[in-house]
């Protein structure tokens, strides 16, 4: 990129002199976009719980101050904050209300993460996948059991059982195709036996 490279020739003051040599952006332009775009040090993580009990200590003491608050938190930006603050902070009066929102949020999260998981359990075995070895079996047994775990024990039944029950029809029907299939060369093999012995009875006569 052009403006890194101009960065580290001319430094973080000539803006007009790195502006040169992108046409059509002047040098406050630039100064911008590296600082709330391409500087490396920026953090463009998630904010953590430790990040907004900080940004709510330092809103305290200096209000809508939000480039003095940006010196106390490195690697955010001053619209980031602001922009956090006001959209998820702002309702909370204290900090044991926003830990225990925060409580609760996690709680509920991990309620939806389980609930989904169950159901992709649920469906692991569709009518056109093959059955499932044993490392699957026991992957799914585990984690069954920490989903009843985390979540309780009211939840609608898994489809081992159903997987079962429907390997052990395939089984039976099996076993039925077998013997069917052997009553009837018995049959032919008894229909032959009949014919021969009408032809050896027409002969004989």
């Amino acid at each position: 990129m052009i403006l890194k490279k101009k960065v580290a020739e001319y430094g973080l003051k000539k803006w007009k002199e790195i502006a040169i040599f992108l046409p059509g952006r002047i040098g406050k332009q630039c100064r911008e976009r590296w600082y709330n775009n391409v500087d490396p040090n920026l953090n463009k993580e998630k904010w953590t719980i430790a990040e907004d009990l900080q940004l709510m200590e330092l809103h305290s003491q200096y209000g809508n101050k939000w480039v003095q608050i940006q010196k106390m938190m490195p690697g955010r930006i001053d619209n980031d904050i602001k922009n956090r603050f006001n959209a998820s902070l702002r309702k909370y009066k204290s900090f044991e209300q926003y830990l225990e929102a925060n409580d609760k949020r996690r709680d509920k999260s991990k309620k939806k993460y389980y609930w989904r998981q169950h159901y992709e359990l649920r469906n692991v075995n569709n009518s056109k996948r093959l059955p499932l070895n044993k490392q699957d079996q026991e992957f799914k047994d585990m984690a069954q059991q920490k989903i009843q775990m985390e979540v309780g024990s009211n939840l609608p039944p898994l489809k081992n059982d159903i997987i079962i029950e429907k390997q052990r029809e395939m089984e039976e029907y099996k076993e039925f195709r077998k013997l069917k299939a052997k009553v009837r060369e018995e049959k032919k093999i008894q229909k032959i036996r009949e014919k021969v012995t009408r032809k050896r009875n027409a002969l004989i006569c």
